[in-house]
Order: C-alpha cells, then sequence, then structure tokens
C-alpha cells in the first residue's frame, strides 16, 4: 500500500488538482495538508483524498509529519511526499516502488528514492552540485528533496519523521543525512524524470544562476544553515559552501529593486537567530 502526501499554501488550483487526479490512479490515498491561510476544502472534494486544514502555516516538516504519521498507523509500506505545483507522469510512483523493491532485494539499506527533478521554468535538471550521484551509473545520492520522494515507511522508526524545528528550508536533506548517518542508502531513479518548481523565479548574475524565494524564506534559508553546521551528520562540503555563499547571497539579495531592504533585513535576523541557535518558527516573527 502506498500513501502520498502533498502540501499546499496558496496553491494555483489548475496545478494542484491536477497533480492530485495523476496520484488518484498510482497510490491507496492522498493526504491534503494545506497551511494556507483560508481553506480550499471545496476544491479537493475528491474521493480517496483527506483534506486536512490546520488554519494556520504549521511549516513543511509538521505537514509531512502528519501524513507520514497516517501512513504509518493505517499500515502503508511506502509514502510520497509532493510539493503543491510538481508535476508528474501516470507512472512515476509504480517506477519509484519498482527501483525500491529491487534494491531492497539486492540487500540495500533503501531509505527512498526520488525521481530526476527538471525545472518547469527553464527545463533544466534542477540539481546542486553537491547533490549529483557518487556514481552516475548508479544513482546513489546524497540527498533528495522532498518532492517527489518515496520514502520507506520501515525506515522511520530507525531513522525518525521530519525535523519540525527547522520549519521550512533544508528539512528534506536534513532527513536524508540523518537516515545515511543511520546506514541507510538514497536512490535517484535515472529514468523517472519529474517537472517542479522551486522558488519564485531564476534570476542570473555574473554568470551564476540564482533561485529567488520570497523575502521571509531568506530568515529559514540562513537561519537553518547555521543551525545545521552544529550537527556532526551534516556533511562537510554542505557546511563549507552554505558557509561561503551566505555573505554574497545576502549582497545579491539586498541589491534587489523594490524589496532589497526587507530581503537584508529577513536574512540579518535569520543569521542572528542561527547564532543564538533559535529554531522552530516563531522566532522570525519575534524581535
Amino acid at each position: 500500500m502506498v500513501y502520498a502526501v502533498v502540501v499546499l499554501y496558496n496553491p494555483e488550483l489548475t496545478l494542484a488538482l491536477r497533480l492530485l487526479r495523476t496520484l488518484l490512479d498510482q497510490v491507496s490515498k492522498v493526504v491534503v495538508i494545506d497551511n494556507s491561510p483560508e481553506s480550499h476544502a471545496h476544491d479537493f472534494e475528491l474521493d480517496c483524498v483527506e483534506y486536512i486544514f490546520p488554519g494556520k502555516n504549521t511549516g513543511i516538516a509538521s505537514a509531512h509529519n502528519v501524513g507520514l504519521k497516517m501512513a504509518l498507523k493505517e499500515g502503508a509500506q511506502y509514502c510520497a511526499l509532493f510539493d503543491q505545483d510538481s508535476q508528474i507522469e501516470s507512472d512515476m510512483i509504480a517506477l519509484l516502488a519498482d527501483d525500491m523493491r529491487q534494491l531492497t532485494e539486492q540487500g540495500r539499506k533503501i531509505a527512498a528514492v526520488g525521481p530526476v527533478v527538471i525545472s518547469a521554468r527553464n527545463g533544466r535538471r534542477d540539481q546542486a552540485l553537491i547533490a549529483k550521484p557518487r556514481n552516475a551509473n548508479e544513482g546513489f545520492v546524497s540527498q533528495l528533496i522532498a518532492s517527489g520522494m518515496l520514502i520507506n515507511t520501515a525506515a522511520l522508526d530507525d531513522v525518525g519523521i521530519m525535523d519540525e524545528s527547522l520549519f521550512i528550508d533544508a528539512v528534506d536533506h536534513e532527513w536524508c543525512w540523518r537516515a545515511r548517518a543511520k546506514s541507510y542508502a538514497l536512490f535517484q531513479s535515472p529514468g523517472v524524470v519529474m517537472l517542479h518548481h522551486q522558488g519564485e523565479a531564476d534570476k542570473q548574475l555574473l554568470g551564476f544562476r540564482y533561485r529567488v524565494s520570497a523575502p521571509f524564506r531568506l530568515y529559514y534559508q540562513f537561519r537553518n544553515v547555521l543551525l545545521l553546521c552544529r550537527r556532526s551528520y551534516v556533511p562537510l562540503y554542505w557546511k563549507l559552501r552554505n558557509l561561503a555563499l551566505m555573505l554574497p547571497k545576502l549582497l545579491v539579495n539586498a541589491a534587489r529593486r523594490g524589496d532589497g531592504v526587507q530581503r537584508f533585513r529577513w536574512g540579518l535576523k535569520g543569521i542572528w537567530h542561527g547564532l543564538l541557535n533559535q529554531s522552530g518558527c516563531g522566532h522570525a516573527f519575534s524581535k
């Protein structure tokens, strides 16, 4: 039995409904957690869809955990996680599950498998250099993004669920690194492709391409880097890369027209709270 968890936040209904209908043909049940300020319950009245509206933004980690706990309680073997604007093929879950089973039969200890992610905006492979497979012929990777990730629920007793103290950014990578620290492997299926939107836009500066997120997301991006740098199982290359990029990223965002000052303030606040080791969601909106 396979479950799917879809997290919404002010969704574009056409894309979200397309994803749900495609999923319903592939899984036993879809759990929708809507973190939007207002309910969309009437838009998602579909068979085999359980719609949950917390009434506030509880964060991506908390939303995933609601679905993962439900999948565990109801005996699902696998649970797939999705953002609202991912676009999948009609056989994606079956292909990922087949890879999971084959790897398990080969004696591999697998925490999750995921697709090759392609940016829906520019058609490029949406993957950081540090996340590329160590062996391109095998497909084993250091981390997967949450959307499209098919989790082996049997691993959750050992690895645990998502870290809600991170709230949004790096939640998926942290879980993957925690799984690897427990000797689990992560696999990116080379024959499975998923279109996905990340951030609000893609920009380029001095030949470097970067993703533009909402201003308040900078708080979590900066803060969570500093929080995760304290953890021994987080890869050293990730720590060094993100610490080195912190100042350039802050300055690039501060230089943006219109909302540069706002972005700079969110970034500085995230750095400050990260240095103070403040986690959770409430600190973003405190002094």
